[in-house]
């Protein structure tokens, strides 16, 4: 099966720093997804077995990113190349985005705590009550488990059904 893509022309390695100064919203992980940038550059552009065109064919190569904080460079390498619409980059970790949001299924409240850059005052200063904030996230700590469990599940079934080719 071949799908039709529109999409812009693909772009080259000079054009990667302007295609990742339009993913905001994770800002702070820039440099840890700039260190991936010249291999995801290389395995998109010489490596693997895939195309736009033929991105949904069964016999193209695939790649999974297991990098946390490394889908800037990946969204930004996968525009250059024609397989992603440069106008869904600025919406990139916004909820809703064609793009996916990145979450934390380890995220207890206990750990948010400890990563409130800025502390508690910060949260106010943000216009967000930390005591109403915290309360309601320790009353659905289960519930956000229970979710997590679902989407890393999901996902890994999709994942790990795979068609391989020799």
């Amino acid at each position: 099966m071949t799908t039709t893509v529109n999409l812009p022309p693909p772009a080259t390695f000079a054009d990667l720093p302007g295609l990742m100064s339009l993913l905001t919203g994770d800002d702070k992980h820039d440099q840890a997804a700039t260190s991936t940038l010249d291999v995801l550059w290389v395995l998109y552009d010489r490596v693997l077995r895939v195309t736009p065109q033929t991105a949904g064919e069964d016999a193209r190569d695939r790649f999974l990113l297991s990098k946390g904080h490394g889908p800037m460079a990946y969204y930004a390498v996968l525009a250059a190349g024609g397989f992603v619409d440069h106008g869904d980059l600025p919406g990139f970790g916004a909820f809703g985005s064609a793009l996916g949001l990145q979450f934390h299924p380890e995220a207890t409240p206990d750990v948010v705590r400890r990563w409130c850059v800025g502390g508690l005052e910060e949260l106010a200063r943000r216009g967000v009550d930390p005591v109403a904030f915290f309360s309601e996230a320790d009353e659905q700590l289960e519930q956000s488990r229970a979710r997590a469990e679902l989407i890393v599940e999901s996902f890994l079934s999709g994942a790990l059904t795979t068609h391989v080719t020799t």
